[in-house]
């Protein structure tokens, strides 16, 4: 059953960053959101001692790991040289090892360091740069975003 109220909770918490990003300016990828905050909200839980370890310990773990693999696929969109599958799998691997840091030291002091690592991960990958990403344009998309950036740049010389 823990498992099942886990995953209901990225659900709705992913919903809510979905309805979120459409009235915020910042664009924050939906369901890493979700995600992340479930397992931190399910860590303070257990923390608190509302919800017991043994049963909820392992979808925390799930959650963790999944949230490292979303940090590589978001850091292949926004870095270049993310891209690399060596880049890739020294980031998840890198996530890996600190998930199981975490989780052996699990505490107040690790869940405060892993919402700090998450809020700057999430400044970089979400935020620095407006959000901007590194994806490639098919090539007929490339040539109109080309067209269009030639026309601004000769309407600001006009201008200027």
């Amino acid at each position: 059953m823990p498992i099942i109220i886990s995953a209901i909770a990225v659900l709705i918490t992913t919903a809510v960053f979905r309805l979120g990003n459409e009235i915020l300016k910042i664009k924050v990828c939906p369901i890493c959101a979700g995600t992340s905050l479930t397992w931190i909200g399910l860590t303070a839980g257990v923390l608190l001692g509302i919800l017991a370890p043994t049963s909820y310990l392992s979808p925390i773990i799930i959650m963790m790991g999944g949230t490292a693999v979303g940090i590589a696929y978001q850091a292949e969109k926004k870095f270049p040289w993310a891209a690399s599958l060596l880049s890739k799998s020294l980031i998840i691997a890198s996530g890996f090892i600190l998930v199981y840091f975490f989780i052996n030291n699990l505490g107040w002091p690790s869940l405060i360091a892993e919402t700090f690592l998450l809020l700057v991960l999430g400044y970089f990958l979400f935020i620095k740069g407006s959000g901007q990403t590194q994806t490639e344009l098919p090539a007929g998309e490339k040539e109109t975003a080309r067209a269009k950036v030639g026309e601004l740049e000769e309407k600001m010389e006009e201008c200027c």
